[in-house]
Order: structure tokens, then sequence, then C-alpha cells
């Protein structure tokens, strides 16, 4: 069974956002991700604290290169070819850099994100 085509293509095509890449170093370039916000509840000797953990999962079939550990990542961004990047920030654009890169082996991508700044 082709897992890629039959389920994560759709819900792609169905949750995904538009995203910019800034690889560091590299050329920036345009894509799409699937933004997860989940919260972890953590047990502290002085009482739980709830954090959030930001993945972005992306289809691997959709990417010459990976990102990587330590690229940045724009969410909900406008492509823009007037603009030098070929996309601008809105308020609802958020910016993360990559933690790390989690291949599942069927065709998805988990980007481990810590939030920077919202622009």
């Amino acid at each position: 069974m082709d897992f890629d085509r039959l389920v994560l293509a759709p819900a792609m095509a169905a949750f995904a956002r538009p995203v910019a890449f800034l690889p560091r170093g590299g050329v920036p370039f345009l894509g799409r991700g699937d933004l997860r916000m989940p919260t972890v509840d953590i047990q502290m000797a002085d009482g739980d604290v709830t954090t959030a953990a930001p993945t972005l999962g992306i289809r691997r079939a959709e990417f010459e290169t990976l990102p990587a550990q330590e690229d940045e990542v724009y969410v909900d961004i406008i492509k823009d070819d007037t603009e030098r990047l070929g996309f601008r920030v809105t308020e609802r654009s958020r910016r993360f850099v990559v933690m790390d890169v989690r291949p599942d082996g069927e065709g998805d991508v988990k980007l481990v994100l810590a939030e920077i700044s919202s622009p």
C-alpha cells in the first residue's frame, strides 16, 4: 500500500498551511506543512507544568532536500513574487527554528520546532 499517496497527500491537501523554509546558509524556499501545537504535561516536584511542543508535519515527497536542525520556518505566510524572498509575513505568521527532524519511513516527516518570535 502506498501510504504517502493514499493517506498523507489527501491529509496535506486538507490541512496544510503555507510555509517558508529558510535554510542556514541556503536559499529560502516555499512549501506547506501541518502545524500542530500539542501540549505536554510535565510533573515537577513543586507542581505540574504544561508546555507546548510544536511540530510541523511535511511530506518527504514534496522536498528535494529536507529541512535541517537550526533552519528557520515561517508558518502562515503569503506567497508574494514581488518580495525578495518570494513571500511576506502577516500578523498571523509565526516564526520557528527546527530543533529536530524525524522521518517515519512511510513518507511523513515531523519537524520539532521552537518558536522564535511572532513578526
